[in-house]
């Protein structure tokens, strides 16, 4: 059986302080460093006995004063979907420089059992 997600986003300020408790819970001293960069409105999926199962999220990206970007998803209810701390940008490569550990078809292409992927993704 499936879970049923609430749809139902936080307001744009409560995502953001959402975003910056669970930052300062990390690292009160590195979440000192962070701006806010922008608030998304963007979709997840997993796949579900072979059904993909979509959800509504908001994105809050920051950008630490080291350069770093760094962001919290946040679905319906307020529920933390991910975060993600210190990602560089190869500007040079228009793509990501941090690795993608996260991410299957990365995972797949770092082991050799996969395709690279293209900019903006990380080179595995």
């Amino acid at each position: 059986m499936m879970p049923v997600y609430v749809n139902k986003l936080p307001h744009k300020d409560e995502a953001e302080k959402i975003a910056m408790d669970v930052m300062e819970k990390v690292d009160r001293q590195y979440a000192k460093g962070l701006t806010l960069l922008r608030i998304e409105k963007q979709t997840r999926h997993y796949v579900d006995g072979g059904q993909t199962v979509e959800f509504p999220v908001l994105w809050i990206k920051m950008m630490h004063n080291n350069g770093s970007f760094n962001w919290v998803t946040i679905g319906g209810d307020g529920q933390i979907i991910e975060f993600e701390r210190e990602v560089r940008w190869d500007y040079m490569m228009s793509r990501r420089q941090t690795e993608m550990w996260y991410y299957d078809d990365w995972v797949l292409a770092r082991t050799g059992e996969g395709p690279q992927l293209l900019p903006p993704a990380a080179l595995a």
